[in-house]
C-alpha cells in the first residue's frame, strides 16, 4: 500500500462512506462531512484505527491521522472562496 496522504485517502480505503459509517458507528452524513472536509473528527480516531485494523488495511494508525491532520487541504471550492472574499481590511463606509 502507498503512504496514506489524507484522511480522505484513509476514508477512501472503505469499499464506500456507508461502509466507513457502519464501521465507526456514526451516521452516513457525518462520514460523508468527513470525507468533504477531509478530516476525520478527533473523536473518531480510534475507532477508524480499529475499524482498519479488522478490514486489514494496513498503515492507519493514530500517529498517522494526527500527523495528517497538521497538513489538512480546504477542498478547492471553498479555497476559492476564501481566496475571492471580500478582504478584511477593505474600508467600510458607517
Amino acid at each position: 500500500m502507498t503512504d496514506l496522504t489524507s484522511h480522505k485517502e484513509i476514508i477512501a480505503l472503505w469499499p464506500s462512506i456507508a461502509a466507513y459509517a457502519a464501521d465507526i458507528e456514526v451516521p452516513e452524513n457525518t462520514a460523508k462531512l468527513m470525507h468533504w472536509r477531509n478530516s476525520i473528527g478527533p473523536d473518531h480516531w480510534q475507532a477508524t484505527v480499529n475499524a482498519a485494523l479488522s478490514r486489514g488495511f494496513n498503515g492507519v494508525t493514530l500517529e498517522v491521522i494526527l500527523a495528517l491532520r497538521s497538513v489538512r487541504k480546504m477542498p478547492p471550492s471553498e479555497e476559492t472562496r476564501v481566496l475571492s472574499g471580500p478582504s478584511l481590511f477593505s474600508a467600510t463606509s458607517s
